[in-house]
């Protein structure tokens, strides 16, 4: 399994998703959060147009990784907002997994438009499996309406921040992501034109 380091979240996908200008010119010196609140921009604006990522969207992005790695990472680029680290992160689990001999499914839960599987299921493909399951965990329309009991430690109430979004006017939950962009039908194309067995997902 690879020892390949992993940075901090706000670092890796700010990397890996094409930001504005103004991030890129600030560099180094942007903090985390700040960081965050340009991919969050960033990842609004793809789900307001309504339309996936494209892999022009994404800077090339220098990563220690095989040839065949390389290749999965570009076929997964448009379909996930996942760093290349983390998605290697994924595929070293996926190896390791199978060198270990460790039974059982691979689980995606919060697909978006299935990169992250789409990684799993090319790297199984790589190293000859095609007996393992793969679940897929998602709404594949956006989140349903938070309740009372949804909330955390950090940020509250997921009901009073899913008001005060609602209040600004904006549709965060049900809905929101447009399934003709982010449904299941459009993962479930991507993943059978891997050739992976059906029956398997």
């Amino acid at each position: 399994m690879s020892t390949r380091g992993i940075g901090s979240h706000a670092t890796c996908a700010l990397s890996w998703i094409s930001a504005p200008p103004t991030v890129e010119a600030s560099g180094p010196s942007m903090s985390g959060r700040e960081r965050l609140t340009e991919v969050s921009r960033w990842a609004r604006g793809v789900i307001r147009s309504r339309r996936p990522a494209q892999a022009s969207d994404v800077p090339a992005f220098e990563v220690a990784a095989t040839e065949e790695e390389r290749a999965i990472l570009a076929a997964c680029r448009p379909y996930t907002l996942t760093s290349p680290e983390r998605l290697l992160a994924t595929m070293d689990g996926v190896e390791h997994a199978v060198a270990a001999d460790i039974g059982g499914a691979l689980v995606e839960c919060g697909v978006w438009l299935g990169g992250n599987v789409l990684a799993m299921l090319l790297t199984l493909q790589r190293l000859g499996v095609d007996d393992r399951d793969v679940y897929l965990y998602d709404t594949f329309e956006g989140m349903t309406e938070p309740t009372d009991v949804d909330k955390s430690r950090f940020h509250g109430s997921a009901l009073d921040a899913w008001r005060k979004a609602s209040e600004a006017g904006e549709r965060i939950w049900q809905g929101w992501f447009g399934t003709d962009v982010f449904g299941l039908e459009r993962v479930s194309k991507l993943l059978m034109s891997t050739g992976y067995p059906p029956a398997r997902l």
